[in-house]
């Protein structure tokens, strides 16, 4: 899969003009190829791999991920018609922040939403990490108890 990886990559950064949207895509569709093909294969090594749950899975983070590109699309464009992300660094910065922060949240929110199993660990890191900010709510001191 590596050698198709490299030939897609190869041919469109050579002999197309779509710059790195095209290089992009090219990596997208071969990894796409690499996972049914090593599902397939797999499949038939082990005779059967729980079909209904893993497709159940592969379709909830298909609409996840097609939500994510959405929003992280359509908030680029909107960032775009406020402002060139080429005349300032910072407006570059704020154009890859903005779209990625959405596109997570979105992603996250679906996932929980569609309640995919995949997304359980990533929550308990998240868990993890907030609990070191998040403080105690001190004791109401009432009258009655001075």
């Amino acid at each position: 899969m590596t050698v198709v990886f490299f030939g897609m990559n190869w041919f469109v950064v050579n002999e197309t003009n779509s710059g790195i949207g095209g290089l992009a895509l090219s990596t997208t569709i071969a990894a796409t190829m690499h996972l049914v093909i090593m599902f397939v294969l797999l499949r038939r090594r082990t005779k059967g791999l729980q079909d209904a749950f893993l497709t159940a899975s592969i379709i909830r983070i298909a609409a996840a991920t097609a939500l994510l590109c959405l929003v992280t699309s359509m908030s680029e464009n909107i960032l775009r018609s406020v402002a060139d992300p080429l005349k300032s660094n910072w407006f570059a910065l704020v154009n890859i922040v903005v779209p990625s922060v959405l596109g997570l949240g979105i992603y996250t929110a679906i996932s929980f939403a569609m309640r995919a199993p995949e997304i359980k660990p990533v929550m308990g890191m998240f868990d993890k990490i907030t609990a070191r900010f998040r403080r105690r709510r001190p004791e109401l001191v009432t009258t009655e108890s001075l």
